[in-house]
């Protein structure tokens, strides 16, 4: 970039050039005017002394006695500023003179020094002008005609008209240094006057114009670095006023609109995060961890709670997680109060049973912002219910509560498909996995030891003379059995295990990590469970089932799906063979 001139310089410069013009200009138009004022007063003071001077000399010529005439000559050189003094007669010859050494020399009208008045024959007949004698000294020259009076027609004809010329020279001296010290003076006035018009332009420049273009320029190097609320402070009412003004509206607009870029792009950035945390998984237990997890973090709020309802429409699962704290897991039956002591803090309670009642349908911030609620809802159908949560003196500001409205469609969009996956991968009626899903997560824990080494277990699991139930209470009842059971299955295994329904009256488990041993333990304490709970009907008889458990493992008894369920299949034979109710392993 190329160096900048200073305004205030450039302009300065120009002002003081044009003013400098203009002051030439005017003194020296003074100058010469006062020069020819001096000139002129010296000129006439001198013809006035010459015609002083010439009538002493007439009556001096009319004495007729020339050594008189020669005195009165040599004496008029005694006076101040006279150089010298000569008649000369009508032919040009010097008749008497100051300089005796001149007497006798005559004039010719072709001389340098006569041409001045001959040359122009409209020359006055006194003429007085401006010189230089002989030695080259600058001197006033006072040409007076001696005229043929009535008193000399005694000694000249009366045909000639003029009788001779009186000359007399003056020093210039005392005239020329009075134009001098005049020349001195106006040029000392002109550079004084420059030099102060020159501090008064400067300080108006700086004070006027400087000073608002240095608050602009600085204004402008600190929007650049950053500092986007720098604001301008001018007085007065000039254009610059305005300037500053709009200059302070450009800034508050671009701080703003900084604001707001950070702020999208913040939002996007959030967005893009929860979007792919939320991708990397389709189970809804998972999903709501990692979305309470996301909140906490993006959002910087203490608490976040997500409730989602159960196939019970009276019950609801919560699970919150507080800044700092695990996840903790609760149920909440609304039709039991007792079941509602989670819910006592008015930040969860008031938009809970809002939401339970169908009355909360769109994001809402709390008057005190402290708190926030978000219903996910697709297609009417209500997916769960998101609270957070910030410690008194944090309310929540608009940026973030816009952002929580923005990530609410997201997680609805993820809460439903996993909904929906959920449902794929769920048997109806026992509420656990199905075949399908059994299948494929076993074939995922064989790789994993394949990669990993890492054992897993099966568990192929079949109720005792299931038929005969259904024969005597009804597939109704058979079903209400179908589902206790499969509860108390669930009950009876570990958060990893993989509950799923096989078919009919068989059951499957996945023991993820399970040796033979570990293996045995869980398929007896399945058994044992399920042989102590009796199963109370609708109709009110009770009836006590019995299962059947073989067992395989892997890598023990097959590294693939087909061969591991196989070999689980051989042991359930062969514990109904030897009795039933019984858990069988394979060798």
């Amino acid at each position: 970039m190329k160096p900048l001139t200073s305004i205030r310089t450039t302009l300065l410069l120009s002002i003081t050039l044009i003013l400098l013009a203009f002051l030439i200009a005017a003194m020296v138009g003074l100058y010469l005017y006062q020069k020819e004022v001096l000139t002129r007063h010296a000129i006439r003071e001198a013809t006035e002394i010459s015609r002083v001077m010439k009538m002493g000399l007439k009556r001096q010529m009319l004495a007729r006695d020339p050594e008189l005439l020669q005195g009165a000559v040599n004496e008029i050189i005694n006076s101040a500023n006279v150089a010298a003094t000569f008649i000369i007669d009508a032919a040009g010859v010097v008749k008497f003179s100051s300089q005796p050494g001149q007497v006798g020399e005559k004039f010719n009208r072709d001389d340098e020094q006569c041409r001045v008045c001959h040359a122009d024959p409209q020359r006055q007949t006194s003429l007085t002008v401006r010189t230089a004698d002989a030695a080259g000294n600058a001197i006033l020259r006072t040409v007076t005609p001696i005229n043929n009076e009535a008193a000399c027609r005694e000694c000249h004809p009366e045909s000639q008209r003029i009788l001779g010329f009186l000359f007399v020279d003056y020093f210039t001296r005392e005239t020329d240094s009075l134009i001098a010290a005049m020349l001195g003076r106006l040029f000392l006035t002109a550079l004084i006057t420059l030099l102060l018009i020159s501090l008064v332009i400067l300080y108006l420049t700086n004070r006027w114009l400087h000073e608002p273009i240095q608050l602009l320029v600085e204004g402008a190097h600190a929007i650049k670095k950053g500092h986007y609320d720098k604001q301008i402070a001018f007085e007065g009412q000039t254009e610059f006023r305005v300037l500053a003004d709009a200059f302070n509206e450009m800034a508050k607009g671009v701080r703003e609109n900084i604001k707001e870029l950070n702020s999208k792009s913040f939002e996007l950035a959030a967005l893009y995060a929860i979007v792919k945390k939320v991708s990397e998984t389709i189970y809804l237990e998972d999903l709501k961890a990692i979305v309470i997890d996301l909140l906490l973090e993006i959002l910087s709020v203490d608490r976040c709670i997500v409730i989602t309802p159960t196939i019970d429409d009276d019950l609801y699962e919560v699970i919150e997680k507080e800044s700092g704290k695990e996840h903790r897991k609760s149920l909440i039956k609304l039709s039991d109060r007792k079941d509602l002591f989670p819910l006592h803090d008015r930040h969860v309670a008031e938009p809970f049973a809002q939401w339970a009642a169908g009355e909360a349908n769109a994001p809402v911030l709390a008057t005190d912002a402290l708190s926030a609620y978000a219903p996910l809802t697709i297609r009417a159908h209500r997916l769960g219910l998101v609270i957070i949560e910030r410690k008194a003196g944090r309310p929540l500001d608009a940026e973030g509560f816009r952002l929580f409205c923005a990530v609410k469609e997201h997680l609805a969009v993820a809460f439903e498909n996993a909904r929906l996956y959920t449902l794929a991968i769920t048997d109806e009626l026992t509420r656990l996995f199905t075949v399908r899903y059994f299948q494929s997560q076993l074939d995922v824990e064989i790789s994993r030891y394949l990669r990993t080494g890492q054992k897993c277990s099966i568990l192929m699991m079949d109720l005792d003379r299931f038929k005969t139930v259904n024969d005597r209470y009804g597939h109704p009842a058979g079903d209400q059995v179908l589902k206790v059971i499969g509860a108390i299955i669930k009950d009876s295994l570990r958060d990893i295990d993989i509950p799923c329904r096989y078919g009919g009256e068989e059951f499957a488990v996945i023991l993820p990590g399970a040796s033979e041993k570990s293996g045995r333990i869980v398929a007896e304490r399945v058994r044992a469970n399920l042989e102590k709970n009796e199963i109370v009907l609708e109709s009110g008889a009770r009836i006590a089932v019995t299962i059947s458990i073989g067992g395989a493992s892997c890598p023990e008894n097959g590294m693939a799906v087909k061969e591991t369920v196989a070999a689980a299949d051989q042991a359930l034979y062969a514990a109904k063979q030897a009795g039933r109710n019984s858990v069988v392993w394979q060798k």
